[in-house]
């Protein structure tokens, strides 16, 4: 938090003072604003107000009490990065090097071995004691992102770019960009019906399958000719 995120600082904990029924003293409000200051001030309000709504509050929480409130939003940010991971991995592989919008991806990848480790070393057992682990080290960088100490993330290589960097710098590819934006959109284009919805006459016809089933059925046993077939289809009969 920056200075000019006092004013509203203060308003959370005459909140919480009022809830309490104890106002909070000079001490306390310079106690929990030297402590929480060095996070980003979205975070701690989120945690101010998380705090606020729990049942029972009786009596003043900590400043530690309001950083817990972080690592909920921890563990569902990682979970959510893991799921970008496992599309990277499905789209780019090992040979194509990658660049996610999480600097945090990064750093987690490359502290567990690296993308091509990741992709293409690892076997399906081992994969069950990765994922855990990779999760923690994901949500303990996270954890250095708030407090502003994450350093500049290192690159995620793939097998292409390995080879090639001295003896053909020219044949390696763009990295592959992975967002949540480009995820979504492939996400929203998967769940598009493949064929506009149907209306009326012949559509009602096309649609009802197992009508059109019965008659190619016919067809197919000499029952019908095709023709006779055609004109019961758009009848629909």
């Amino acid at each position: 938090m920056e200075q000019r995120d006092y004013d509203k600082f203060e308003e959370y904990m005459l909140v919480l003072g009022e809830i309490i029924g104890v106002k909070a003293s000079k001490g306390k409000l310079h106690a929990f604003w030297v402590v929480l200051s060095k996070y980003p001030a979205e975070k701690v309000f989120a945690g101010f107000e998380k705090t606020i709504v729990r049942p029972k509050l009786l009596k003043w929480p900590g400043p530690g009490d309001i950083i817990e409130t972080f690592q909920d939003d921890m563990e569902a940010q990682a979970l959510q990065a893991w799921a970008k991971v496992q599309y990277a991995i499905r789209k780019a592989g090992s040979y194509r090097s990658v660049v996610f919008d999480d600097p945090v991806i990064h750093h987690a990848i490359s502290i567990q071995g690296g993308w091509k480790h990741l992709c293409s070393e690892i076997t399906d057992d081992e994969m069950k004691f990765y994922r855990p682990q990779w999760l923690k080290a994901y949500q303990a960088f996270a954890k250095k992102q708030t407090e502003g100490a994450l350093p500049a993330p290192p690159p995620l290589t793939g097998i292409i770019e390995i080879e090639n960097q001295t003896l053909a710098p020219e044949h390696i590819p763009e990295p592959m960009m992975i967002t949540a934006a480009k995820i979504d959109a492939e996400n929203r284009a998967l769940n598009k019906p493949k064929t506009p919805a149907l209306t009326g006459g012949e559509g009602v016809n096309r649609e009802n399958s197992k009508n059109n089933m019965a008659l190619v059925m016919r067809v197919a046993s000499g029952e019908l000719s095709a023709g006779e077939a055609n004109k019961l289809f758009t009848k629909g009969e």
